[in-house]
């Protein structure tokens, strides 16, 4: 998955440089409480977003994206895009989760610093809590997007903004129609298993022509694209 992500900002992105961050085995509080794996690595997700955010400069703009995307456009009109909002993260209408955090934009700021923090603690809060999480699970799915749409329900100074997963963070619903529009593509769920199953491949799969394009970035060799 990663190469595909590299290799396609590399040709795709070249002005906007990618930081790939592996998270070390640490955060044993969390792993120690033995839930599921996929709330363990949503929460220290949460937790190194929030990191992150600490030690950037005031100022700064970050694009926090999961490592199992595809870049297929221009995202360097993003500083402009984004101007003036503290917090801007995709949602999907319609699908099976209202947000998407596989993409979030923040303007660094002692604001979004402090919403971080606070962020993290209710996704810390969520994995030990499972009646909390089941209350916001149905709409906003895992924990660390429900920690988010629950921080986003109280009282903040944020200014935020929701962008469409269509162009921004094309899952479920928008795959069929993502080389058409989409600057970055999150291959997850049906599509992942397509990927790695080439006797899947139908010409009467919608999807065939992005699975040749992920397959042809995630087959890059020290740079070289076959």
């Amino acid at each position: 998955m990663l190469n595909a992500l590299v290799s396609s900002a590399a040709e795709n992105s070249p002005k906007t440089p990618l930081e790939v961050l592996r998270i070390a085995d640490s955060d044993k509080d969390i792993l120690r409480l033995g839930k599921c794996s996929n709330y363990l690595q949503n929460t220290r997700k949460t937790r190194h977003h929030c990191a992150l955010v600490q030690a950037a400069e005031v100022g700064e703009l970050l694009c926090l994206i999961d490592c199992d995307m595809l870049v297929l456009r221009d995202l360097s009109d993003a500083e402009s895009f984004v101007e003036g909002i503290d917090l801007a993260y995709t949602i999907v209408p319609g699908g099976l989760t209202y947000i998407n955090t596989g993409v979030v934009f923040v303007r660094v700021s002692e604001r979004t610093k402090s919403f971080y923090r606070e962020w993290s603690e209710i996704a810390l809060r969520m994995l030990k809590d499972r009646v909390l999480h089941d209350k916001w699970k149905r709409t906003y799915g895992g924990i660390n997007q429900c920690a988010l749409a629950l921080r986003l329900s109280e009282p903040n100074e944020l200014t935020t903004l929701e962008l469409d997963g269509k162009f921004w963070n094309a899952t479920t619903l928008n795959w069929p129609t993502a080389l058409e529009c989409a600057r970055m593509v999150h291959i997850l769920g049906k599509l992942r298993s397509g990927l790695l199953n080439r006797n899947s491949d139908s010409l009467n799969d919608p999807l065939l022509e992005l699975k040749k394009k992920w397959r042809r970035y995630e087959s890059c060799n020290s740079g070289v694209l076959l």
